[in-house]
């Protein structure tokens, strides 16, 4: 696994800078000796729900895009570009074929026989299922041939892998958890919005 650095979309970045913020403001309303412990409770509970509800819509913003830019990817990459009936029921055809295959090694050999047919849309099909399944080697071996498609494919995998790898969850939990500070750490939400309209 490599560093943990967090996500690297802007809303990322912008929701980590948010938590560096959230964390200053902290220190400084424990530092205030203006306040009673119970008004820097209150005063950090606001704080806290105020950056909480920015970090939230962020993440809910990356989330929202980065699904847009993986169905825009996959419509581009194996989508059908044609309206004509044939090229449709061809495209159901090739979707229903493609759902059958097992492995890799089926996959690649029925990619040689599309090619071979110059049959774009099982093409597309296919390495559409392998995309999916993470079948490198076919992916690998079509972008070789077809390199225009090769980085889109790539931002596809990455898409994938943002979503579903170790790395990627804990890159993007890196990027989106605001802890809560110790003063209310262990009260209730309901808590800490009652502390916070106090303040």
């Amino acid at each position: 696994m490599g560093n943990l650095t967090g996500s690297n979309t802007p809303q990322a970045q912008k929701a980590m800078a948010l938590i560096g913020e959230h964390n200053r403001t902290v220190e400084y309303i424990r530092s205030n000796k203006n306040l009673t412990p119970e008004g820097q409770r209150k005063q950090i509970a606001a704080n806290y729900l105020q950056y909480k509800r920015q970090i939230t819509a962020l993440e809910a913003d990356d989330k929202a895009s980065r699904a847009s830019k993986a169905d825009s990817l996959r419509r581009s990459l194996f989508g059908l570009s044609s309206s004509d009936a044939n090229a449709t029921i061809s495209y159901r055809d090739a979707q229903d074929r493609v759902a059958r295959i097992e492995n890799e090694a089926q996959a690649l050999d029925l990619l040689d026989r599309a090619d071979l047919s110059n049959d774009e849309i099982l093409t597309k099909a296919i390495v559409g299922r392998a995309a999916e399944a993470g079948w490198g080697n076919l992916v690998n071996n079509y972008t070789a041939k077809h390199p225009y498609y090769g980085s889109k494919l790539q931002e596809l995998a990455n898409l994938h892998n943002q979503e579903t790898s170790i790395e990627g969850v804990m890159n993007h939990a890196m990027s989106y958890t605001l802890s809560a500070p110790a003063e209310i750490a262990r009260h209730s939400d309901l808590t800490i919005d009652n502390l916070a309209a106090e303040a």
